[in-house]
């Protein structure tokens, strides 16, 4: 039991250590939001949140763009997926509102009354 207490403080003193060293390398993009998926494309980086909609990080030192329902094609804020196709589309799953197809600037909304899915929620994209 001791060994196993020694253990469990080496380990945690270890990964304390680790993740101190490499702190200030790190840079939080959430704004306290939660991020539900992320896709990258490039350097840059697509970040789906749960309540707050989409970002986009340009690369790793530029700018965050945010879309949501008030300033896109989006229907809802809340992103559940998020993947990229070949020709570079976004494809985005929401809770409620579909799936999403954002094509450089133009907007799709697929939902069980335009298309065939059988549910607005779509939870993963491949």
């Amino acid at each position: 039991m001791k060994r196993a207490i020694k253990l469990y403080y080496i380990s945690t003193f270890i990964l304390a250590c680790c993740a101190y060293s490499q702190a200030p390398q790190w840079k939080s993009y959430t704004d306290g939001n939660i991020v539900t998926s992320l896709a990258v494309e490039g350097e840059s980086v697509w970040i789906g949140y749960r309540y707050s909609g989409l970002a986009y990080l340009e690369n790793p030192a530029g700018s965050l763009f945010y879309y949501n329902e008030n300033n896109s094609g989006m229907p809802e804020n809340q992103i559940m997926s998020i993947a990229i196709d070949d020709n570079g589309n976004k494809w985005i799953g929401t809770r409620g509102g579909g799936l999403v197809k954002f094509a450089g600037e133009n907007w799709t909304v697929y939902n069980r009354n335009n298309s065939d899915l059988p549910m607005d929620r779509i939870l993963t994209v491949l």
